[in-house]
């Protein structure tokens, strides 16, 4: 009987080797390439989304100027749609990017979690805005019709910056995944390689832009959490999305 138990420990270790290996090997180096690649691709669109400036002489001209906003990030819309259905359909396509994900749904107790997560973040940054909704205090009491629009299409843009941020932290996690070797599974299966990747450049980004104005360095540091979300919603971009875009709106 004693051999027997020790044959199926044997047994049971090999099997978790083997899948700490598979694991590893499940993504190779050229693989974590393409991933940085597409990450990088994002982020060069929202960088890119901007060269709809160089029409400023000609629609600054409307308006005297007052629909400047809706000229700027307008186009900005535009591009970001284009640039997300050139990654999509062409570079992803052409560079064969396939993700291994989880399919497991969330245990009550994961989607408490992320709920709790967004719900303390909204509350927080309400805080930071007088508890008002954020986008009420961004506009302010006495404003008009006309601006409150030119703030809008402003927020839809920078949201689907948001969105491609996402994505962003989606790539660079596959790309660094397991990067740095940790024998607790815990430890190493919730590190957001991606947030982290992320924050250092779509967040440096955001905080030269001053992207959140009065809490900017709080917009920086809630990109590592996005990355954290992602890793807790077992890589579900749309999960993620709906989360970060709550806490980024409102």
């Amino acid at each position: 009987m004693e051999n027997n138990e020790i044959i199926d420990e044997n047994t049971s270790v090999n099997n978790e080797e083997t899948k700490a290996l598979d694991k590893k090997e499940a993504i190779s180096n050229k693989d974590r390439i393409k991933y940085a690649i597409i990450a990088l691709s994002y982020f060069v669109a929202i960088l890119l989304s901007h060269i709809g400036v160089i029409l400023k002489p000609f629609y600054k001209r409307v308006y005297y100027g007052q629909a400047n906003g809706h000229f700027k990030y307008g186009f900005g819309l535009l591009f970001l749609v284009i640039f997300a259905c050139i990654i999509q359909f062409v570079i992803k396509k052409k560079l064969n990017i396939t993700y291994k994900k989880d399919t497991t749904p969330l245990t009550w107790k994961r989607a408490g979690l992320v709920f709790g997560i967004t719900f303390v973040m909204i509350f927080i940054i309400s805080a930071c805005s007088s508890f008002q909704l954020k986008p009420f205090y961004d506009v302010g009491n006495n404003t008009t019709a006309y601006k409150v629009g030119v703030y809008a299409t402003t927020l839809a843009y920078h949201t689907v910056c948001v969105f491609f941020a996402v994505h962003m932290i989606e790539n660079f996690q596959y790309a660094l995944d397991d990067i740095i070797p940790f024998k607790n599974e815990n430890v190493r299966k919730y590190i957001p390689y991606g947030g982290i990747a992320t924050m250092l450049t779509y967040g440096i980004y955001s905080l030269c832009m001053g992207l959140g104005g009065n809490i900017s360095v709080l917009y920086f540091f809630l990109i590592l959490l996005y990355g954290e979300i992602y890793l807790l919603t077992n890589r579900s971009i749309l999960k993620t999305c709906a989360s970060a875009g709550l806490i980024f709106v409102l």
